[in-house]
């Protein structure tokens, strides 16, 4: 005999409710959002986006290690703090100072309290990596590799909309400086995924932001990459609009011609 309950007895009724599938509550809504651009930028793109970004925002920093010793690592562009790892870009209220705390015996400092207005900064850097490999790239180096800027704001918030503001301008300038519109940079790669040509009104904007200039020292060379993959689209040319090159004119202008050359020293 079957050891199952009879069909429509109130033992039946209980085995049927165990076994019915149970519905999985939604995981938990996180109480912050995380806004993210990757970007491929050169120092002369690094200069574009900090004077624009001042444009807007005059009191902008950027600044370097979050522990340090010495002087403290805040600067008024990226080209600027080139010898210390940017690590955030800042925009204090004016006539602010930072209150630079000191460690136990180490000797380190640190900011306490940093401006609500910040965002995590990782600029690109040019990376020589095949030369430490015993192997054939598709690439001479150096390559500049892809860094990225985030922003973190708490949901539901209303205080937090001059953090989504800087955000949305933030995302605003690299829009006017870079362009997403890439393509694979090894001509049989390209071919194998339908033809090496690739022009810009064809292309769907990809999550990599690339400076124009950076797609310019790009374009220089047949076997130069960016982020050891990518290169500008056929018929990619850069902006001439007036805004674009009053920004690029002013920064050679600051740093030199130099910014824009290919370094020889890693």
């Amino acid at each position: 005999m079957s050891d199952l309950p009879k069909m429509g007895s109130p033992e039946e009724a209980e085995l049927r409710a165990l076994l019915k599938p149970r519905r999985r509550a939604p995981p938990a809504k996180s109480r912050f959002s995380h806004r993210n651009r990757d970007i491929i930028f050169s120092p002369v793109d690094d200069a574009i986006f900090s004077e624009a970004l001042r444009q807007e925002y005059p009191t902008v920093r950027f600044v370097g290690h979050s522990r340090w010793r010495g002087e403290t690592p805040i600067y008024g562009s990226v080209p600027e703090g080139r010898h210390s790892r940017i690590t955030a870009i800042i925009v204090p209220p004016e006539g602010w100072a930072p209150d630079v705390r000191t460690t136990g015996e180490d000797g380190y400092r640190y900011f306490p309290d940093w401006p609500r207005l910040m965002l995590n900064f990782d600029p690109s850097v040019w990376d020589w990596s095949p030369e430490f490999y015993p192997r054939r790239w598709a690439w001479d180096p150096p390559t500049l590799s892809a860094g990225f800027i985030t922003g973190t704001i708490r949901r539901d918030d209303p205080e937090e909309e001059p953090l989504r503001a800087l955000i949305r301008k933030t995302w605003r300038i690299i829009g006017r400086i870079a362009t997403n519109r890439l393509k694979g940079g090894h001509p049989r790669g390209n071919e194998l995924m339908g033809g090496d040509k690739a022009l810009m009104e064809d292309a769907k904007g990809g999550p990599l932001w690339a400076g124009h200039h950076a797609l310019e020292w790009c374009s220089a060379a047949p076997r130069r990459m960016l982020d050891g993959r990518l290169r500008p689209r056929d018929d990619w040319a850069p902006p001439h609009n007036d805004r674009y090159r009053g920004l690029r004119e002013d920064v050679l202008a600051k740093y030199g011609p130099a910014l824009g050359e290919t370094p020889t020293e890693r």
